[in-house]
């Protein structure tokens, strides 16, 4: 009897001690950007998971912005009407330059890789300015296969029965 109420005592404390844990952050955040041509601008809202958005709007951009801290370059992607990634140019502000100024149609950016990354969840990224960048799942999960994989669950060991 002692160690049952021992072991619930445990149990019970494990149980406070985690749920006084911070939660990590399990959505990918979304990225707006700002899309200037001249002197019209209209902004966007993506969700940053790496899969490519279409837009349609027929202003011509010649530069693209985000909130301060966003690296536009390093982490989106911009496709014009042949479906072919347009030419950018990283400003030190995090803004890119697109030149010649044309219309986007698509954007593809990945997420911010300090934040980790849910399970079943993309976690292998093509970079806009080429290569690949593997994102960082959550405690939870692994990458593998380009997914955050949940790791394996083992079964509860079955309860002692009273005789």
């Amino acid at each position: 009897m002692q160690y049952f109420s021992f072991i619930a005592l445990a149990l019970a404390t494990t149980l406070v001690n985690a749920a006084s844990l911070p939660l990590e952050k399990r959505q990918t955040q979304p990225v707006t950007l700002t899309f200037a041509g001249g002197p019209a601008s209209y902004q966007r809202t993506f969700v940053a998971n790496g899969q490519t958005i279409s837009i349609s709007d027929p202003l011509g951009i010649s530069k693209v912005t985000a909130a301060p801290g966003v690296d536009v370059g390093f982490r989106c992607a911009f496709y014009g009407s042949s479906g072919q990634r347009l030419f950018t140019r990283a400003n030190a502000d995090g803004s890119v330059d697109i030149g010649p100024p044309q219309p986007i149609t698509a954007v593809s950016c990945i997420p911010d890789l300090s934040q980790c990354l849910p399970a079943f969840s993309s976690c292998e990224f093509t970079l806009p300015s080429g290569g690949i960048i593997l994102g960082r799942c959550c405690s939870d999960s692994f990458c593998a296969a380009t997914k955050c994989r949940p790791f394996p669950t083992t079964p509860a060991a079955p309860s002692p029965t009273s005789r």
